[in-house]
Formats: structure tokens, sequence, C-alpha cells
């Protein structure tokens, strides 16, 4: 799954430049490795189909959300408001009080999706990238932007655990080891 639609997300960046990054970081046994370090991948299901992924990882400065695509026919179905939703929530569970992620500076459509969602730049890395930073509420705000609410349609999230790739899915009952073979899914 990481490496067609990463094709399709960078498609104006060098094709050198996206193969060394899935090759680095998107590999199985690499995915496997940042598990192991306390990454957090999940893949999120809508309407019992695969509709994309997402990371995410504590630091010294918060929550990192690492990873969050969408295949292009779930774009714009809320979905990617739900889990930012979500990742704010996990973010409030573990005392955080930022969010931060790297975002692609030729990529103005995820540009926009997070400052939409209070995300605001904070300093370039390097010629191509963006750190964008949330500063979370010390109470809950009741918006669109600052609570979890439920996603539209039937979404579920389910992750990888590091030992033996075990898939399991997150919503109660809806445990499938035949839909959840990770060869299916990467």
């Amino acid at each position: 799954m990481a490496f067609p639609l990463f094709r399709e997300v960078y498609k104006d960046t060098p094709s050198d430049i996206v193969e060394a990054f899935l090759q680095k970081t998107q590999t199985p046994e690499s995915i496997a490795e940042q598990i192991r370090s306390g990454t957090v991948y999940l893949f999120i299901r809508y309407d019992d189909e695969i509709a994309g992924y997402l990371a995410y990882e504590f630091d010294d400065e918060g929550l990192r959300l690492s990873k969050l695509y969408l295949l292009p026919a779930f774009r714009g179905k809320g979905i990617g408001g739900y889990l930012l939703g979500y990742v704010e929530e996990r973010a409030r569970e573990k005392g955080s009080k930022n969010l931060h992620l790297e975002v692609n500076e030729i990529n103005p459509q995820a540009r926009e999706f997070y400052r939409r969602h209070g995300f605001v730049p904070a300093e370039r890395i390097d010629f191509m990238r963006i750190v964008m930073r949330k500063q979370l509420p010390s109470q809950r705000v009741r918006s669109r932007h600052w609570h979890w609410r439920p996603c539209p349609g039937r979404c579920s999230a389910f992750g990888i655990t590091s030992r033996a790739h075990c898939w399991r899915d997150a919503s109660p009952g809806r445990a499938d080891p035949k839909r959840n073979d990770p060869s299916e899914l990467w």
C-alpha cells in the first residue's frame, strides 16, 4: 500500500528521492523496526475497504505524526479530520500538549489540510520539508477542529504489532485474521 500511495502523492518529487525514502522507511523490515522503537502504525478501514494508513510516535516535543495517507477514493470524506482527532486524543492520554509533523513543501493540499486543522508552519528542515506544529488546548474545546468526533461512514483503525506481524482490528468484535493478513495490505 505504501509504495503506490507515495508514488502517487509525490509524483512531482524526483523519483530517485521517493524510491530511496520508500526503501529506507517503508519496507516491512523497516516498519517492523520502527514499531519495535515505539512508532504506532494503523491501517484505516472505511466501509470494509482499506482506505489508507497512519503512523505516529511520541518524542520530547509531544506526538509526532509521521504518516497520514489515504487512497484517492477516500479523500474528501472527513476521514483525515477524524484521524487527526484520533491522534489528538492519543496525545492527551499521554499528557502531550503538542503535535508536530513534517510536510513536503511541494504538497500544497497537505499543507492546507493541516493548516485548516490548527497546524502552523514552524521551521524549514531542508529544501523540501517544513515542520508544522499544533499546540493542544489545556482543556478540550468543543469545535470541529478540537475534539474527536465519529468518522463518517463506518471507519475503523487496526494496527500491527512487532511480534510476528500479528494484525488486529481495533474495533471490538471486528477482528478477522483472514482479512488482516499483512501481505494483503502492504
